[in-house]
Order: structure tokens, then C-alpha cells, then sequence
């Protein structure tokens, strides 16, 4: 066979190698492709999924937010009509301090009487002064001109037990001032019980 026969030969037998290379690479590489190209999708949609849920939630974190904030506004609100109602509810304000007498477990101070002894419908400036120095400028927007009652509170008992009645009273919710305390003994000195008179004011808002 001539020389330029066996080249013939052997260019067509690359040739063939060369094409059954390429048949074989695609039909291999193919389905890898398509799966490769799937799989891309599917992290697509699942990228959009997210970013979707992360909207979603920002959102959902927002109406929460929204909501609790709005929860503590009432709250805010509750605490300050607790401590300063816009009514004198002078019931309650009865009741409280009749409740705060008796709060000590074995308390020997006894109640002898509650009486009002002075309502102020006008706004009492120092009152004005001392609430609004404890608010702030949300609570204070709500507040309304500051009227006040005074009570009179009669009690008996150890100066102990009193002195844990006029601390129940300062952490009371309603706000309570005492203007006056006056003392006399109860029985003999060595008893060691005593009459006490207690001056007490409370605050409430006034209506405009």
C-alpha cells in the first residue's frame, strides 16, 4: 500500500475517532447539563422563596412592633389614669386608703376613721409641678389641669406598723402626698401604740 494511502487511512481513522469523541461527550455531557441547568432553577425559585418569607416576615416584625408599641402606649395611658384619674373617684380613693392600713401581715394599726376634709377644684400649681417633674412629655400632653382631695386618716398602732403604712402609701398607684402627721399617746407610754391624724391629698386630672 502507498504511502499516501496509509495517511488517507489514517487522517479518516482520526477523523472518525475525533467524531465519535464528540458524539460520545455530548451525549454524556448533555443530561449533566440539563440537570446542571435545573438544579439552577430550582436555587432560583428557592432564592425567591426566601427573599419572599424575609419580606414577609420584616413585615409581620413591623405589625408586631407596631402593635407592642402601641400596647405600651395603652398601658402608659392605663398607669397614668390609675395614678391620676380624670374623675376624683373619691370612692376608690376611700377604699385604697382603708386597703393600705390593713397591707402589713399582723399589723397591729387599726383604722379609726376617713374622712374628706378639703376638695380644690382649681389646679394646685405645686402638685402641677411635682407630677409633671415625674412624667414625660408623652404622659405630661395628657394630662389635664391637676385638682386634689385631702383626706383625713385616723389610725391606731406601733409607730413601726405607721411608718410601713406612710411607705405603702408612697409606692401606692394612685399618688398620695401626706401634708400633716400629728401623734398622741394611746393608753400608757409603754404600750407603745399611738393615735395618729395623717393629712393625705390625692390628685386627679381636671375636666376642661
Amino acid at each position: 500500500m502507498r504511502q499516501s494511502a496509509k495517511r488517507l487511512l489514517s487522517m479518516i481513522f482520526s477523523l472518525l475517532l475525533l467524531v465519535a469523541a464528540i458524539i460520545i461527550f455530548f451525549n454524556f455531557s448533555k443530561p449533566m447539563y440539563e440537570s446542571v441547568q435545573t438544579i439552577k432553577k430550582e436555587q432560583v425559585k428557592l432564592q425567591n422563596f426566601i427573599n419572599s418569607q424575609k419580606s414577609t416576615i420584616a413585615q409581620v416584625q413591623k405589625l408586631i412592633d407596631s402593635y407592642q408599641s402601641d400596647l405600651e402606649l395603652q398601658n402608659d395611658q392605663k398607669a397614668l389614669q390609675l395614678s391620676l384619674p380624670i374623675d376624683s373617684e373619691v370612692a376608690s380613693a376611700l377604699i385604697q386608703l382603708s386597703g393600705l392600713t390593713s397591707l402589713n401581715p399582723g399589723s397591729n394599726l387599726n383604722l379609726q376613721s376617713i374622712s374628706i376634709s378639703d376638695v380644690t377644684p382649681k389646679a394646685s400649681k405645686p402638685a402641677s409641678n411635682q407630677v409633671s417633674a415625674q412624667l414625660s412629655n408623652q404622659e405630661t400632653a395628657l394630662v389635664k389641669p391637676i385638682n386634689k382631695i385631702s383626706f383625713e386618716v385616723s389610725v391606731t398602732g406601733s409607730y413601726l406598723n405607721f411608718k410601713n403604712f406612710l411607705k405603702t402609701l408612697e409606692t401606692n398607684i394612685r399618688l398620695f402626698d401626706v401634708e400633716s402627721v400629728s401623734l398622741t399617746p394611746f393608753g400608757k407610754l409603754s404600750s407603745g401604740l399611738y393615735n395618729y391624724s395623717v393629712r393625705v391629698v390625692a390628685y386627679y386630672q381636671g375636666r376642661t
